[in-house]
């Protein structure tokens, strides 16, 4: 995942763990663990704004690391899908 921290800039974590609704009086939870070593648990609409910031990011990367072929127009390989089964 990707946060973006004010001043801080962007900072990538990963998913280490998951509370459900109904173990939260309703609210789902995800825990994060920032690659700095900050944690914090995000809510649905966070998760899903972290990851999202995570693929673009990702994606990005990606197409200035791709050389440009001739005939493709310059077109980047489409980056493969992340896998969002632990969001389900």
């Amino acid at each position: 995942v990707r946060r973006l921290f004010g001043k801080r800039g962007w900072a990538d974590g990963s998913v280490v763990g998951w509370l459900p609704a109904d173990d939260n009086e309703g609210l789902e939870l995800w825990h994060i663990k920032h690659d700095d070593g900050d944690k914090e648990d995000l809510d649905v609409a966070e998760i899903e704004e972290a990851v999202a910031a995570y693929e673009s990011a990702m994606a990005a990367e990606a197409e200035a690391q791709t050389p440009s072929k001739g005939g493709d127009g310059g077109a980047a390989a489409a980056a493969p899908e992340e896998d969002r089964s632990f969001m389900q």
